[in-house]
């Protein structure tokens, strides 16, 4: 986990800024603030980032090692109640959006809207064959609802394309 201080990712509008820690193998960075379009770019790469004030201004009082880069308490990250834990002491974070959820637990916006469009093929697909079934064992009462369909139901099942022989082929 990184800890950062205050507008962490400010200068940066590339994803890259977000995606190198993600790939790097890094699980969240936790920041007194984040640059909008940082935040923004993490997000939608399914990269964890929370705002936590308190956390960078307790750390920055008891830390003594004022290194750049240097090794910290652990730290405890409950989702559920949106609390971070260090040194027995307790952290409130906002809780992440239902967006930014969605967008995290997809593992970005790229695959959020891959699975969406699979859905909604695989929603098509079941309501065409639906159609279908009840089109074969309904009869031609359903000819017309399944017109723009037709021509590949007569050329599955064999049937004439015509509406009228189409009819007679069902009765």
């Amino acid at each position: 986990v990184v800890v950062a201080g205050f507008n962490f990712g400010t200068g940066s509008s590339r994803e890259q800024a977000a995606t190198a820690l993600k790939f790097k193998g890094i699980p969240c960075v936790i920041a007194g603030s984040f640059s909008e379009t940082y935040k923004r770019n993490a997000f939608n790469n399914g990269f964890v980032v929370f705002e936590c004030p308190e956390l960078v201004t307790h750390l920055r009082t008891t830390l003594s090692n004022r290194q750049p880069t240097t090794g910290g308490p652990e730290i405890t990250i409950d989702y559920a109640r949106s609390v971070l834990t260090v040194d027995e002491k307790s952290f409130p974070f906002p809780p992440l959006s239902p967006a930014a959820q969605e967008l995290i637990v997809a593992g970005g916006a790229e695959n959020l809207v891959a699975s969406r469009l699979r859905q909604k093929a695989s929603s098509r697909e079941r309501t065409r064959l639906a159609c279908w079934r009840t089109f074969f064992f309904g009869r031609f009462h359903l000819t017309f609802l399944l017109f723009e369909h037709r021509n590949a139901l007569c050329e599955a099942l064999a049937l004439p394309q015509n509406p009228t022989r189409l009819r007679d082929a069902l009765r």
